[in-house]
């Protein structure tokens, strides 16, 4: 999706509501910064229903800048640059989306942000992108950034990092076990 500023679809909207009750089952109401588009700042209004602080919007939780291939399917841009294509899929720190963003500047805001979430006490709630976490997690826990597609990011997923002794921890990972359908 891009940074096409799109709102979230009905089962969207549903999902978030049972992020923020999941999230306000597990953490206290601690503070939320979210990326400013659309998706998120409506994601970002479900946690404050749920009990949460109102968020503060970070620019650099935005999702990557694609350039000119926003809106393209992945199969497309591959049949007509294969070269770009590989270095994209590879997440090669000299890659950059055509009339969009490198790689290398998007992980360093995103890193940026995270650390900005997380200079206060305790925990922060962060409402991002897929893209940009992936990297800002590789970034974080000192991976190379090859290891970036490996991650998962499903929308509406809990992924926690904890600092013990220094040092950030990856404690989960993409969890949806509360968007998970239950049956009588």
């Amino acid at each position: 999706m891009g940074r096409g500023d799109i709102p979230l679809t009905a089962p969207g909207r549903l999902q978030a509501e049972r992020l923020g009750a999941r999230l306000a089952s597990i953490l206290p109401a601690c503070p939320v910064f979210a990326s400013p588009l659309l998706r998120t700042r409506m994601t970002a209004q479900a946690l404050t229903a749920s009990g949460f602080p109102e968020p503060a919007f970070l620019p650099d939780l935005m999702e990557l800048d694609f350039g000119a291939w926003e809106g393209r399917l992945a199969e497309e841009v591959e049949r007509e640059d294969p070269a770009a294509y590989a270095l994209w899929r590879a997440v090669d720190a000299a890659f950059a989306f055509p009339d969009g963003e490198a790689l290398a500047g998007a992980a360093r805001r995103m890193r940026g942000a995270l650390e900005e979430a997380w200079k206060g006490e305790g925990d922060a709630v962060v409402v991002a992108h897929g893209g940009v976490l992936r990297l800002g997690v590789c970034e974080l826990l000192g991976l190379p950034w090859s290891a970036a597609p490996r991650l998962r990011f499903d929308f509406a997923s809990v992924t926690r990092l904890e600092r013990h002794a220094g040092r950030e921890v990856l404690a989960l990972l993409n969890d949806t076990a509360h968007l998970v359908e239950t049956r009588p």
